[in-house]
């Protein structure tokens, strides 16, 4: 699919932000020293390519790298484009790469640390019909952290389209609250719902649904990760897990128990269960983390410990880390084959 001669000619707020021209429509930060998280509601394909396409357009023209990252529907659509073929652009499927929400800021952090010399923006949809309502939750709590993760990066625009036509309106109405900008009809314009990103130092705390029943416990101290090791084995591999994928587990659960022995009290508990599509490893202890970004960002690669837990997003499917004054729990889901 070619690009519009007229959207490449267009000066669209893109370009104007970009430039520090007149941006008094908007209450926050903006321009040159920005990160401009904003939120695009689209309910046609059409709007979706042109305003996406637009968006890379500005890119293009500004010498900066582009990072596209759409679900498998849109990724599909949007290769046909011709501005797939620029040196400085990359198409990614986000249905892969953000499978696990707890990922994608890890992915734009690759990105941004790649080209900060060239300067960057990009398009990140990370919500899509389909997702689980956990995948969800997850999701909002990734695009608050948004916020936080690339405050200080200078004039990094970063779109969220979300289809609206598809989605809940409760999935909206949280975009709205995580975005402090919106896309409107060619303008940048502030949203009024947006709760502002949270601190560094910020629990995440919301209630976790129960373990079922029928969950297996173990109860671990000091020397007794073998026994943990042994029965995550032991089902991950009677639940129909790959080798490759029960070593996944493996090292995922011997990371967050590992963390309990030395960070939360000495001890610790792991509960096991298998869902309808994925088996559930989860891991308590006493603990508090306290730091919002926790194992959502990759630590420097010179540092000695602190990236347990950025492992565990990259082995599991989906992570839920909820922590505060009751202790910290991890929950680890690893899809079973032919579930997703």
């Amino acid at each position: 699919m070619a690009l519009p001669p007229a959207l490449l000619a267009r000066a669209s707020d893109y370009g104007r932000l970009q430039a520090g021209g007149d941006v008094s429509v908007v209450s926050v930060a903006t321009g040159d020293d920005a990160f401009l998280h904003h939120a695009y509601f689209y309910d046609n394909a059409d709007d979706y390519v042109a305003v996406t396409s637009d968006f890379v357009a500005r890119g293009i023209e500004a010498d900066q790298a582009v990072l596209v990252a759409v679900p498998t529907p849109r990724y599909s659509m949007l290769r046909e484009c011709a501005w797939v073929a620029a040196p400085s652009v990359e198409l990614v499927d986000m249905s892969e790469h953000g499978r696990n929400p707890g990922r994608i800021i890890s992915l734009w952090q690759n990105f941004v640390s790649r080209n900060k010399r060239q300067g960057v923006r990009g398009i990140g949809e990370p919500v899509w019909a389909g997702r689980s309502a956990a995948e969800l939750v997850e999701c909002e709590w990734h695009e608050q952290l948004l916020n936080l993760a690339f405050a200080d990066v200078a004039g990094f625009p970063l779109m969220c389209p979300y289809d609206v036509s598809a989605l809940d309106g409760d999935v909206v109405k949280a975009a709205r609250r995580s975005h402090p900008l919106t896309y409107v009809a060619g303008e940048l314009a502030p949203s009024a719902s947006f709760t502002g990103g949270p601190k560094s130092t910020d629990d995440f705390d919301r209630p976790l649904a129960q373990p079922p029943a029928s969950s297996i416990l173990t109860v671990f101290g000091a020397g007794q990760l073998p026994a943990v090791r042994r029965v995550v084995f032991e089902h991950a591999t009677q639940a129909g897990l790959s080798p490759h994928r029960t070593a996944d587990v493996l090292v995922a659960v011997n990371e967050v128990a590992t963390n309990s022995l030395r960070h939360g009290g000495g001890h610790g508990e792991m509960r096991l269960w298998v869902s309808g599509d994925a088996i559930v490893c989860e891991v308590r202890d006493s603990g508090r983390i306290g730091q919002a970004l926790v194992g959502r960002m990759r630590g420097p690669l010179h540092a000695v410990g602190g990236r347990g837990l950025w492992l565990v997003h990259q082995l599991c499917d989906l992570v839920e880390i909820r922590s505060g004054e009751g202790g910290t729990t991890v929950r680890m889901s690893t899809y079973l084959p032919g579930s997703r």
